[in-house]
């Protein structure tokens, strides 16, 4: 096998003297694609900076990660190898001592790149530095089967909204109003308004409470007679572990028995601002029995900070510019899904002894189920500024770094 991989290189290094870049111009390692070339410097593939233990900088938001698992085997099976060719290389039984610097670069159009500095040491205790270049290119491609969606999908957009945040929910009503009300119809979309309770007097006064909402959906529906809006009531269970972060899965209970389980389901916040091509995307990316959709919104930065280096006229819009907010991976408030497929998932927690309170939908499906799960930054979510209350946040901060150190 071998001698034939050396003859088939030896073949393709003279048959590129017949190539319009002329000899000694393929790229390395023979038989491989060339190196993507990125159109623009947005494009240009990074660098991944490891060490035996660690990946520096694998992501903007972090400096350090430990390896999982297939992370350290993929870096030491390249360890191993390069000393396997560097003993048949130099006759010599190698030892590694420890690896000086480790570069790891994905390009999709050929494979994985690594550079590594290498402190080897041999039977006689004397220490060689070397520099290794290798390459593991990609498999065969696979073109994997996925089932039929189409834009014609009704999309039930939960809002949950608590009794501090009534205003709020009047300023998404009025940019939803312009951007997806015009667009979509009956038998496409249905919003519902929910109130989510956490005391019985709140409860008693929700009918009340929804007094402002009903005179501005009114306004609204005298231009858009399509329209169709409910009103809902949740009472959060009277736990003090239960926050704004962790509270979806409560929410769907409730609408369980309200919705069909084929019914596809946007679940988010009153904060956010919806452009008119979201609910399309969401149609497609949510596949039953198949994917779920978590997609990282636009993450306003306080309206003080912004104005410190642009001028703020209107806040009821929020640019997308780097000096305006950020893209919040560590945000989990938006869901699209089946509730067929939370259904699923209700059976898988129900044989475990995770609590619901302290947990968010997304680790859920993450721990306890093998679908896919589609998670990117979108430009069409922008999330307003809101201030949160460290004891509101506690409890999901915990368990988000517990959870995080033991995977």
């Amino acid at each position: 096998m071998t001698k034939s991989i050396s003859k088939y290189e030896e073949t393709i290094e003279e048959l590129s003297c017949y190539a319009p870049e002329g000899c000694g111009n393929i790229p390395w390692p023979v038989g491989v694609p060339s190196p993507f070339k990125p159109p623009t410097r947005f494009d240009v593939l990074r660098w991944d900076f490891f060490n035996e233990t660690h990946i520096y900088l694998k992501t903007y938001n972090d400096v350090i990660n430990s390896m999982d698992n297939d992370d350290y085997e993929d870096v030491h099976e390249v360890i191993d190898h390069a000393i396997e060719q560097l003993q048949k290389k130099y006759g010599m039984r190698l030892k590694l001592k420890k690896l000086i610097n480790g570069y790891r670069q994905f390009d999709p159009t050929r494979g994985t790149h690594y550079i590594m500095d290498l402190s080897l040491i041999d039977q006689s205790h004397m220490e060689y530095i070397k520099r290794v270049e290798l390459m593991r290119p990609l498999g065969l491609v696979e073109i994997i089967p996925m089932p039929f969606v189409t834009e014609t999908t009704k999309v039930f957009l939960i809002l949950p909204i608590y009794t501090d945040e009534q205003s709020i929910a009047i300023r998404f009503l009025r940019h939803v109003n312009k951007t997806l009300f015009d667009k979509e119809t009956r038998d496409k979309f249905e919003l519902l308004l929910t109130h989510v309770v956490t005391t019985k007097y709140e409860l008693s006064q929700t009918q009340k409470w929804f007094d402002n909402l009903r005179h501005e959906v009114e306004l609204i529906r005298r231009t858009r007679t399509q329209l169709t809006v409910t009103y809902h009531t949740v009472l959060l269970p009277s736990s003090s572990t239960i926050t704004r972060y962790t509270h979806s899965t409560y929410i769907l209970d409730f609408f369980e028995t309200k919705l069909r389980s084929n019914s596809l389901i946007f679940l988010t916040n009153p904060y956010v601002n919806i452009e008119s091509d979201f609910l399309n995307r969401c149609r497609l990316n949510v596949i039953e029995n198949v994917q779920v959709f978590f997609p990282i919104g636009f993450y306003q930065y306080h309206p003080l900070i912004i104005m410190r280096t642009h001028h703020m006229t209107d806040n009821s819009t929020i640019d997308l510019h780097k000096s305006h907010g950020w893209f919040n991976s560590y945000a989990f408030d938006h869901i699209g899904i089946y509730m067929s497929d939370y259904l699923s998932l209700k059976k898988l927690i129900s044989s475990t002894n995770i609590s619901l309170s302290s947990i968010n939908l997304y680790d859920l499906f993450v721990q306890l189920t093998d679908m896919n799960i589609l998670r990117a930054p979108d430009q069409s979510l922008r999330v307003h500024y809101k201030s949160i209350k460290f004891m509101f946040c506690l409890n999901y901060i915990n368990y988000f770094y517990l959870y995080k150190y033991n995977n």
